[in-house]
């Protein structure tokens, strides 16, 4: 992937799984992110998965990278760029049924969604929750 000129996900593949979950998943608590790690080097240390094992890693450290870059952005914009955000969200939040408008209120009590925390109050908010 490339960012202002540099492939971060080659960038990224030579780091230690662990400070790429940290990095990528950072809006994850500790043991959320732990959790993660866990998964993955389980998968990775099956020996089903030998022969994928690099593209395996490949594709992770694709999407760790690719979440900082969106939570960065997130976090970047400013306030009004936000409420705008929110307010979009509540739009489309009105046409879910009750029951998943009340599962996303829930991941975003948990804060595990990948967007800054203000953000996520924000949107929360929107909900009337």
């Amino acid at each position: 992937m490339l960012v202002d000129g540099r492939d971060h996900a080659a960038i990224a593949f030579r780091k230690p799984a662990t400070e790429l979950v940290d990095e990528g998943f950072g809006y994850l608590s500790r043991g959320q992110r732990d959790e993660v790690f866990e998964s993955l080097h389980a998968t990775l240390m099956d020996p089903k998965n030998a022969a994928v094992r690099a593209s395996m890693i490949e594709y992770f450290a694709e999407r760790a990278v690719a979440m900082r870059i969106a939570q960065d952005r997130l976090a970047s914009l400013s306030g009004a760029e936000k409420s705008r955000l929110a307010a979009e969200f509540r739009q489309q939040v009105a046409e879910l049924s009750p029951e998943e408008t009340a599962q996303l209120a829930e991941l975003l009590r948990r804060q595990v969604l990948p967007v800054p925390r203000d953000l996520n109050d924000m949107l929360l908010g929107e909900l009337g929750s």
